[in-house]
């Protein structure tokens, strides 16, 4: 490892680490701090990594190559990095369900459908989300604070 940075609300960390004679494979990787997992690996510079920092307001990360001679800037706000996940996570799947839930969506295959079925149930579980955003909140910042919520439960 050559690097590390601590996101400033310290939940994550990144560390950036070089490439050795036996591994080949110069990363950036972001970990838990709470729960010390690997929560991502990105793999872009085309040489070894040699330093590392977020932005004073977390939302973006950058690392640098000197070998390479190149700079990553990396979106760090929570919709981008929860898209960009390669693997989806139980917060993604309650993310969704959500999502087919609001707009009324069904996937039948490789087909999403249109529906009009809101069962007492999923009012029960998915109502809250039917009243508009707090203001300067996206609907889609809303959907995701609520599914994070669930997560936490």
């Amino acid at each position: 490892m050559s690097d590390m940075s601590f996101s400033p609300n310290g939940r994550i960390l990144a560390s950036a680490h070089a490439s050795y004679e036996e591994v080949r494979n110069s990363s950036v990787r972001l970990w838990d701090c709470e729960t010390g997992k690997e929560i991502a690996v990105f793999l872009e510079h085309n040489g070894d990594v040699d330093s590392i920092s977020f932005s004073p307001d977390g939302n973006l990360l950058a690392s640098t190559s000197f070998e390479s001679g190149t700079i990553i800037l990396r979106d760090m706000r929570a919709y981008t990095f929860f898209l960009q996940r390669a693997e989806p996570t139980s917060l993604y799947h309650t993310f969704i369900e959500a999502v087919k839930f609001l707009w009324q969506l069904d996937v039948q295959g490789l087909e999403i459908v249109k529906t009009k079925r809101r069962t007492p149930a999923d009012l029960k579980k998915y109502g809250t989300l039917l009243a508009p955003p707090p203001p300067g909140q996206s609907k889609f910042d809303q959907v995701l604070e609520w599914a994070q919520q669930q997560q936490e439960k």
